[in-house]
């Protein structure tokens, strides 16, 4: 009995650039919110992670 089904496309796909990418936005985004719930952070230093979290909004939304 063959393995390979022509009905199926394989399992496992190579990760492109974007992939690679917007990975790299979900673990930075995850590390956000795990900063800012653990410390107390400067009013500054808020603005910026809610400023970046904002562009990283974005980026998904399109």
């Amino acid at each position: 009995m063959s393995s390979a089904n022509p009905e199926y496309p394989p399992l496992v796909s190579e990760l492109g650039p974007f992939q690679i990418f917007t990975l790299f936005l979900s673990i930075y985004v995850l590390l956000e919110l795990l900063v800012e719930s653990a410390f107390t952070l400067p009013s500054d230093t808020l603005e910026i992670l809610h400023f970046t979290d904002n562009i990283v909004c974005l980026f998904f939304s399109r």
